[in-house]
Formats: C-alpha cells, sequence, structure tokens
C-alpha cells in the first residue's frame, strides 16, 4: 500500500487497502475460495474482495511464499498476482529470489507492472 499511498495527491485516486496475510483474513474477509491460497484464482478472488470492500474500480491483491521452506505446495519465491480493472480480473504467477526483504520488494514490482499493464490495456494505450 505504501507503493499508491506515498504518491502526491494519493487520496485522489486511493480508496484503501488491506494487509492480508493470514489465509483467515483472505477467506473471511476477501472471500477466497481456492483451494489454496497460494494460487491464481485465489488472487483474482482477493482483488474482486478487496475492489468490492473499498468500492474501487481498479484492485491489485498478491499472495506467494517469500520464506526458505515451500508452503502448501508452493516453492519458495513463487508469487501470484491478480489484478481488477472494471471488472475485467487477470493474474500471473512470477518468480523472485533473494532474501525476504528483496523477494516482498520485487513482489511489489511485479505487482505494480502487471496492474500498470492491465490499467493501459483496459484503455486501450500501448503498454
Amino acid at each position: 500500500m505504501a507503493a499508491f499511498a506515498t504518491v502526491a495527491h494519493a487520496a485522489e485516486f486511493f480508496r484503501g487497502g488491506l494487509v492480508a496475510y493470514q489465509e483467515s483474513v483472505k477467506r473471511d474477509v476477501l472471500g477466497v475460495e481456492a483451494v489454496s491460497v497460494y494460487s491464481l484464482r485465489a488472487v483474482e478472488q482477493m482483488a474482486r474482495g478487496v475492489a468490492a470492500l473499498v468500492g474501487a474500480d481498479a484492485a491489485v491483491a498478491t499472495s506467494g511464499v517469500v520464506g526458505d521452506a515451500p508452503v502448501d505446495g508452493t516453492d519458495p519465491g513463487t508469487i501470484y498476482v491478480g489484478t481488477l480493472v472494471d471488472g475485467d480480473v487477470r493474474s500471473v504467477q512470477r518468480l523472485v529470489a533473494g532474501d525476504p526483504a528483496a523477494m516482498c520488494a520485487d513482489a511489489v514490482c511485479v505487482a505494480l507492472d502487471t496492474l500498470r499493464s492491465h490499467l493501459r490495456a483496459r484503455v486501450g494505450s500501448p503498454g
């Protein structure tokens, strides 16, 4: 959220966000029904859920494993990004490397790039 909230005039476009770190929050607050919260389907559901929660036309959601051991069959460094723009939902899976802080930083970059591409595609701009 800091990537959005620290931009000048953020209140003009940033409605809010949620850090849904624990599986129970992803399921109970954002409505994730996917078998695994580490999946493309889960981040698509998270993007829909956060958009509904804050009343936004665009949303981005991430999930993944940045520790040093697999979780729920997902290897470390695997991240999932879901975006929603005007009801259209997309998702991508990427691998990032490094320590947990570096993986999280890279995940933010992937999330922002994915959202930017989705926004540009929806308005017909070259991407």
